[in-house]
């Protein structure tokens, strides 16, 4: 199932758009999607529910347009996870279920 950005209560905006996680909830490998008006440099990063950082998907530089990452959750425990992206004056947060 996908989580559309404004499903979380997101406002998209010209930075970073159409953030998508799947296959959500996730057994092994969940690919992460988002749309960028223009080149940024991001840092994405996965926690757990307690806050806490699991680990560090990318950090760098966008390309414009569409943008996909793998992120692989077979070793980790089963929860709720939250996958944050931060770039140029923005900030979105997207839920990620390990079962």
């Amino acid at each position: 199932q996908i989580f559309p950005a404004s499903e979380l209560g997101l406002k998209e905006n010209d930075n970073i758009q159409t953030l998508s996680v799947y296959p959500n909830p996730t057994s092994d490998i969940s690919i992460l999607n988002f749309y960028t008006s223009s080149k940024q440099v991001v840092s994405i990063v996965l926690y757990n529910s307690l806050g806490e950082i699991v680990k560090t998907i990318y950090t760098g530089e966008t390309v414009v347009g569409g943008n996909q990452y793998n992120i692989e959750t077979a070793l980790f425990d089963k929860g709720i996870y939250y996958i944050n992206i931060k770039g140029d004056h923005v900030s979105k947060t997207i839920k990620l279920i390990k079962n």
